[in-house]
């Protein structure tokens, strides 16, 4: 079937800035897996119109700046690598593209990175196949927009369990995957790190990170999760869902605890927010920002998402007010996170 005519005015403006498009260069021989089959074999799922069948846990690069990592993720039997030109400044990409090369597995995995609207392509590897994506935190709005155009062939989406309340993004997500576009979901364990106080850290536990990975992946339209991994442990508990999604009574249990959703605190980007804030502050974009700055440890992707908002609607906005009236309809305490945002100097 042919695709539409179509530009970039066409398909969606603004909840796209950042969101970007998604470049996915992909290999041929995909899964030569080394695991152990003992085990049980790897979950994989098909990845839309692609065709590219992949293990249900890939790895975000995003906050990974060792090689080893990549390599150890690969021998596990990852064969999936999600990263973007703005991650480390260009030199996620490079780690990515030298980590390959190095094993010599082009042909046997699959590489997706971002570029936000009207920055340069510059491929960090070189592509045999390409297909085209959109990556986005406005998920409903997006979806809607795009999946009448057939002209994606991915789509790079946040979903997490403090989302299961939302009906109509789920059921957004799954018109999009009937439709073949191939869903990878981002933002999959809610931040990672809860924390109360930021003084005061309070890992995940185990059965908690597992259970949360298991919860979306029981949706069969996602193909694959892109968790954001950064130590071999992490590594290791994500990885030990890919053969069998039930859970255990431990993961049932938190599940079933209600109160993770409320510590959580995590920004849904519904950006009904902004109407409480006499100066339409993006609110939703200094929450991701927190988030990446305090729950990541990811300050420079912080700062790098600050100075994008636009005059008067950033962080800068905030300075000047000694008390927010910014209300959540939701979890998130949108006050103490401005605060600390306010007293890191990211911008």
């Amino acid at each position: 079937m042919n695709k539409p005519e179509w530009n970039r005015r066409d398909f969606i403006v603004k909840p796209l800035v950042w969101a970007g498009a998604a470049r996915m260069l992909a290999g041929t021989n995909l899964l030569s897996a080394t695991a152990d089959t003992a085990k049980g074999a790897l979950l994989e799922r098909t990845l839309g119109r692609t065709g590219l069948e992949l293990p249900i846990v890939s790895m975000g690069v995003m906050n990974a700046d060792v090689p080893g990592i990549l390599r150890c993720s690969y021998e596990l039997g990852i064969r999936h690598f999600d990263t973007a030109a703005v991650y480390q400044n260009g030199r996620n990409e490079e780690m990515v593209g030298s980590v390959i090369k190095e094993l010599g597995i082009r042909d046997k995995v699959v590489i997706s990175t971002k570029q936000g609207i009207g920055a340069s392509v510059q491929n960090p590897v070189d592509a045999k196949k390409r297909f085209i994506g959109i990556s986005t935190h406005n998920t409903v709005e997006v979806l809607n927009a795009v999946v009448p155009l057939n002209v994606f062939d991915v789509a790079l989406v946040t979903l997490n369990y403090t989302m299961a309340h939302d009906a109509e993004m789920l059921a957004t997500i799954e018109k999009a995957a009937k439709s073949n576009i191939g869903i990878v979901a981002m933002k999959t364990q809610a931040g990672g790190t809860v924390r109360l106080d930021a003084k005061l850290p309070k890992e995940l536990l185990p059965e908690s990170q597992t259970a949360l990975l298991k919860w979306f992946l029981n949706h069969y339209f996602i193909t694959t999760a892109i968790p954001g991994f950064s130590t071999y442990e992490h590594l290791e508990q994500d990885f030990t869902v890919v053969r069998n999604l039930a859970y255990t009574d431990a993961e049932k249990k938190f599940l079933a605890d209600k109160t993770f959703t409320a510590q959580a605190e995590f920004c849904q980007q519904c950006g009904q927010c902004r109407e409480d804030c006499p100066k339409r502050v993006d609110i939703p974009a200094l929450m991701r920002s927190h988030m990446y700055a305090v729950q990541y440890r990811n300050v420079s992707m912080a700062g790098h998402l600050l100075a994008k908002s636009e005059a008067g609607q950033g962080i800068d906005a905030c300075r000047a007010c000694h008390s927010c009236k910014a209300h959540c309809w939701n979890t998130v305490h949108i006050a103490r996170k401005i605060s600390q945002l306010k007293e890191l100097q990211l911008a």
